[in-house]
C-alpha cells in the first residue's frame, strides 16, 4: 500500500464517487462534487489567463496591431458584468456567433455530407463495400419513402422490403454506439479499479 498524500487522496475520492451507486443521498458525495467543479473552474481560470497573456497581450506589446482586433473583442464580453455597459458585449457575441455558425456549418457540410458521399461511391468489388453501400441506399430509402407512397409506387415489388431494411440497419448502428459508450464508460471505471486495487493496495 502507498502511503504517500497525493495517492491516499485519489484514492479516498474514488472511493466516495463510487459510493454514490450505492446510496441515494450521499453528502460526502455531493463535498467531492464541489471540489471537482471547483478545481476545473480554477483550472480553466489559470489556463485562459494564460491564453490572453500569451495570445493576446504579449503580440500587442511586441507591436502586432492586428492581435488588438480580438483583444477587444474579448474585452467587451466582460462588459456584460456592467449592466449600464451591457450593450458594447452584443458586437462581440455576434462575431462568435457567426464565426461558429460558419465554421460549424462549413465542417458540418465537409464531414456529414461531402465526405459520407463520397465514401459510399465505392466499387462493389467486396463485402464490406456492398454491406455499405445496401445500408447507406436502404436507410435513405427509410426516410425518403413514407408508408403512403411505398404502398402506391413499390407495391408488389422486392424494393418495398428496402425501407425495413433500412430500419434494421439503423437499429443495429444505434445499437453498436449505445455499446461504444457503455463500454467507453466501463474502460473509465476499469482504470479507477485497477488504481485502488494496484497504486494503491499494491495487489
Amino acid at each position: 500500500m502507498k502511503n504517500d498524500i497525493g495517492t491516499i487522496t485519489a484514492a479516498v475520492l474514488t472511493i466516495i464517487t463510487l459510493s454514490s451507486v450505492f446510496t441515494k443521498k450521499n453528502p460526502a458525495f455531493d463535498v467531492v462534487q464541489s471540489m471537482f467543479l471547483g478545481v476545473a473552474a480554477g483550472h480553466a481560470f489559470v489556463v485562459n489567463v494564460g491564453i490572453i497573456q500569451n495570445s493576446g497581450w504579449q503580440p500587442i506589446v511586441q507591436g502586432d496591431l492586428m492581435s488588438l482586433i480580438p483583444f477587444t473583442l474579448g474585452v467587451l464580453v466582460l462588459s456584460r458584468l456592467f449592466p449600464k455597459m451591457s450593450r458594447l458585449s452584443r458586437t462581440s457575441m455576434a462575431v462568435i456567433g457567426a464565426t461558429g455558425a460558419a465554421l460549424g456549418l462549413r465542417g458540418a457540410l465537409q464531414a456529414e455530407i461531402v465526405e459520407q458521399v463520397a465514401a459510399t461511391l465505392v466499387p462493389l468489388n467486396s463485402f464490406n463495400n456492398l454491406v455499405m453501400f445496401v445500408g447507406v441506399f436502404s436507410a435513405l430509402t427509410y426516410f425518403l419513402f413514407s408508408r403512403k407512397m411505398t404502398k402506391v409506387f413499390l407495391e408488389n415489388n422486392v424494393l418495398k422490403y428496402v425501407p425495413e431494411v433500412g430500419k434494421i440497419v439503423m437499429m443495429v448502428a444505434l445499437g453498436a454506439s449505445f455499446g461504444n459508450a457503455v463500454m467507453g464508460r466501463l474502460s473509465l471505471l476499469i482504470g479507477r479499479i485497477s488504481f485502488l486495487l494496484n497504486d494503491w493496495l499494491g495487489l
